[in-house]
């Protein structure tokens, strides 16, 4: 089993500074982190609403910081918050059981924890260098906006741009807890930390599923998508592969990120095709380390230039497209449009659009929904590239539609440039400010 024997994936972490001293957990802290919290989450197996949490005086949050301590001290969780539950969420709108998205509800109390922790957790991270700082260029549309920007100006200057984007199969659900339990002895993370985490992670789970609900089952694999830590342990996994796509590219040409499950790597410069050829080696050899599967279907190797794709054609590797998928929008290498493939976004975003034209409601209430519901999602990934005029006028038409009871032949001009409303109601108006949101992290 290479999992369990890391020494080589892991090497690095065991480089990592040491841990800091943990926070001592406080009442008015616990009653801090519970403020920021939504009244809408869902509960745990427990039954406590985190409305409910929100509304225990600090004296008894006192009470949960010495329950805390004893977790902390033994590294695992009483038998009484030792289930969690697994809703099965609608994903792509098919029946398909393989097309729901599994979301793993820990108790509150845990959460409430692990919030915290969390938070001491990621500093670390990022001081270390595992995690980018916080601040703009961290958010998905901007890193992928980032990628977008290199590949325009490849194509203008006639720079060959060559890399490889991974999108590993199911990674939550296929990584084993001894791998996680591996990386946080090579990293040196306390065990006070990573003992309640894992256990939580170890917990029996029941599926639940249209009003369904299945046997409990004890996982052996399963990083818990509901913690608040998930994203960091995902962190340190990947950890190891950045290190190697750093080596393998020239230092002044190279780019790589990792985030969350996805990850990304080019080159410039004549080295290009080799330096693909050394990713696609490490990265096979990063996944059969820790028990990752490549997605078939997501993972491409691009490049801008015809020549360089059909070198990349006769060596081993992902399919060599000219397009491809990074962090939820449509990349585009080579000098076609793809505009098709980002057409189930717009899609969904109609729907939507349906939905609200339904609605009982006020002007008002139905351009608050369209402009934080429908539009928020079809706007993502306005930033990284140029989009089709038809498709900001389809999308226009349809607001109008939606939220208008007057007669639907209304002028879309006057409409949106007359009654005063909010510019994130405006696709045209989403897609001309995009970059600059995206710069400025808003």
């Amino acid at each position: 089993d290479r999992s369990s024997a890391a020494s080589d994936v892991y090497k690095r972490q065991s480089l990592l500074p040491p841990f800091p001293p943990l926070l001592k957990l406080t009442g008015p802290i616990l009653h801090s982190a519970l403020q920021r919290w939504s009244k809408k989450k869902a509960p745990g197996a427990d039954g406590w609403r985190p409305g409910e949490l929100r509304q225990w005086p600090v004296g008894l949050l006192g009470l949960l910081v010495t329950f805390y301590e004893v977790v902390e001290e033994a590294e695992r969780w009483p038998g009484a918050l030792g289930t969690s539950l697994v809703p099965l969420l609608v994903k792509g709108g098919t029946d398909d059981p393989e097309d729901r998205r599994p979301i793993v509800l820990l108790s509150a109390v845990y959460r409430l924890w692990a919030c915290i922790r969390a938070a001491g957790l990621r500093s670390w991270l990022r001081a270390a260098g595992v995690l980018p700082p916080p601040g703009p260029g961290c958010a998905a549309d901007w890193q992928a906006y980032d990628l977008a920007m290199d590949l325009a100006v490849a194509r203008a200057e006639e720079v060959g741009i060559a890399g490889l984007a991974v999108d590993w199969s199911k990674c939550y659900d296929r990584l084993r807890l001894s791998v996680l339990k591996s990386i946080a002895t090579a990293a040196g993370l306390p065990g006070s930390i990573s003992g309640p985490m894992l256990a939580a992670y170890g917990q029996a789970r029941r599926v639940l599923c249209e009003g369904m609900a299945g046997a409990l089952r004890v996982p052996n694999c399963g990083l818990a998508p509901g913690c608040p830590a998930a994203t960091d342990w995902l962190g340190m996994l990947m950890y190891p592969w950045l290190v190697k796509a750093r080596e393998a590219i020239e230092e002044e040409e190279r780019r790589c990120r990792a985030y969350v499950d996805d990850l990304t790597a080019w080159a410039k410069g004549r080295g290009r095709v080799k330096a693909v050829e050394q990713l696609v080696a490490d990265t096979n050899e990063f996944g059969e380390d820790v028990g990752l599967v490549p997605h078939a279907r997501k993972c491409r190797r691009f490049a801008t230039d015809v020549p360089t794709r059909c070198q990349l054609a006769l060596t081993e590797g992902p399919p060599v497209s000219d397009w491809f998928g990074d962090l939820g929008i449509v990349q585009v290498a080579g000098s076609e449009s793809r505009a098709a493939e980002s057409e189930g976004r717009d899609d969904g975003a109609m729907g939507r659009l349906a939905r609200i034209a339904r609605i009982a409601g006020s002007f008002h209430k139905k351009c608050y929904f369209a402009s934080t519901s429908a539009l928020s999602s079809s706007s993502y990934g306005y930033a990284s590239g140029p989009l089709p005029v038809k498709r900001l006028e389809d999308l226009r038409r349809t607001v109008k539609q939606a939220t208008l009871r007057g007669p639907k032949f209304a002028s879309s001009l006057a409409y949106f440039c007359c009654l005063g409303l909010p510019w994130r109601l405006d696709a045209a108006a989403q897609a001309l400010v995009a970059p600059w949101l995206s710069l400025i992290h808003i």
